[in-house]
């Protein structure tokens, strides 16, 4: 979808005047002529495909050149990393305009939530909005999904989380969490975190405001505490033992991977190997079930290499224990 279309669509769709139209570059765009527009959408696009493929801001510049080498003329105007950073908020911002539009007319929508650090160790939570479609083909339910927004929350428990649902909900147009605004709100997905479903958790605060909401544990997340339950106390403990040690030993290590790297050079001559990688895959932590098989499978396709290895260093007197 063409990202100026879409500004321009959600402007038109909101009553008064609309984010864009307060900016300076929406009121610039009612008395560009056409030639200009089209340079303007291009310098879009480009904003557009750097967010889309999360590449750095100072790439647009670069990108902009490339296309007037290819014989697009853009003009001179809205050349440098911060024209980029403010198409890409105003696209993102009739990007969320358009997902509430959506569920104002829809008649039922959910909220999914999960949390991650950034690079600063920082607690993250991020939005995702799931919503019925009044244009289904053929009278069939369509549900529709997309991602809303990211919050940082002041606490990472109950309350904290309650706070930063509530403005959320205020972003999509509803004013208060209570049984007379959220009538179309029918839902929540979550992990297990007891600050998720616990009794204080959000799940006991939001039953109480909205007692009818159906309350979605990640099915990823229970069937991976399924599996680690019903291995619990056999032999695949060792198993995952060896696997979380196997990896913590090359994780900081680039000697040790370089180390392997050339144990799989000489083995090239006489075996086939494949180029997927050395190193170890993490496997400790709750994630998707498959990342303890891709774990296992790495260790079982490398495990002469790894047998080598682990042999050399025992007989290295300059190895210390603790390496």
């Amino acid at each position: 979808m063409h990202a100026l279309n879409l500004l321009r669509r959600e402007s038109s769709r909101t009553q008064g005047q609309s984010f864009l139209q307060s900016t300076v570059i929406g009121k610039a765009l009612s008395s560009l002529s056409e030639s200009e527009n089209a340079k303007l959408r291009c310098k879009f696009d480009v904003a557009f495909f750097i967010a889309k493929e999360k590449l750095s801001f100072k790439k647009y510049p670069q990108l902009l050149k490339l296309e007037a080498r290819h014989g697009i003329s853009l003009g001179t105007t809205y050349m440098s990393e911060v024209s980029c950073r403010e198409f890409t908020h105003y696209i993102a911002e009739c990007m969320r305009q358009h997902i509430t539009n959506c569920t104002s007319t829809s008649n039922f929508f959910s909220l999914l939530l999960d949390g991650s650090t950034d690079s600063g160790n920082i607690e993250n939570i991020a939005f995702f909005i799931v919503w019925l479609d009044k244009n289904g083909i053929d009278e069939k339910i369509v549900t529709k999904s997309s991602f809303y927004q990211v919050c940082k929350p002041s606490n990472v428990n109950g309350e904290g989380l309650l706070s930063m649902v509530e403005s959320v909900l205020k972003m999509l147009g509803l004013k208060e969490l209570d049984s007379e605004y959220c009538t179309k709100l029918v839902g929540f997905g979550t992990d297990g975190a007891s600050a998720n479903i616990a009794g204080l958790g959000l799940k006991g605060l939001i039953e109480k405001q909205l007692p009818w909401i159906y309350w979605m544990w990640c099915l990823a997340h229970r069937l991976e505490l399924s599996v680690k339950d019903a291995f619990k106390n056999s032999s695949f403990d060792l198993i995952d033992d060896m696997l979380v040690k196997l990896y913590y030993l090359y994780e900081k290590s680039p000697k040790k991977c370089r180390q392997l790297e050339d144990i799989v050079s000489d083995l090239r001559g006489c075996f086939t190997v494949d180029s997927s990688g050395v190193r170890p895959i993490r496997a400790s932590g709750s994630r998707w079930i498959a990342h303890k098989w891709h774990a296992m499978k790495r260790v079982l396709s490398r495990y002469g290499v790894y047998t080598m290895h682990l042999a050399a260093l025992s007989e290295d007197n300059t190895v210390r224990p603790a390496d």
